[in-house]
């Protein structure tokens, strides 16, 4: 005899909460990851694409590849968004 699903205890509304919470938590990091992913890929683009052209030297361009890393655009959020455009300086 297999149990009632209507009878199982519900669950607590403070855990309910914070699961809530957590949920949203995790799409706003996964959400920044992917914009930092984006952002890095077409800083890479365009320092490929001034290389190709003859306006940056072979040694600019792999300091510049080096210095747009994953870890350097999670650290620096205003290399992702430029506040400043948006939100005018400080």
């Amino acid at each position: 005899m297999s149990g009632n699903p209507l009878l199982k205890p519900k669950k607590n509304t403070l855990e309910s909460i914070s699961n809530v919470f957590f949920v949203i938590a995790l799409v706003l990091t996964v959400g920044y990851f992917s914009l930092a992913v984006i952002a890095v890929r077409q800083k890479q683009g365009q320092y490929k694409d001034l290389y190709r052209r003859g306006m940056i030297t072979k040694q600019d361009f792999e300091y510049r590849m080096e210095d747009t890393t994953y870890l350097r655009m999670m650290l620096h959020p205003q290399d992702i968004i430029p506040f400043e455009k948006y939100f005018g300086s400080r």
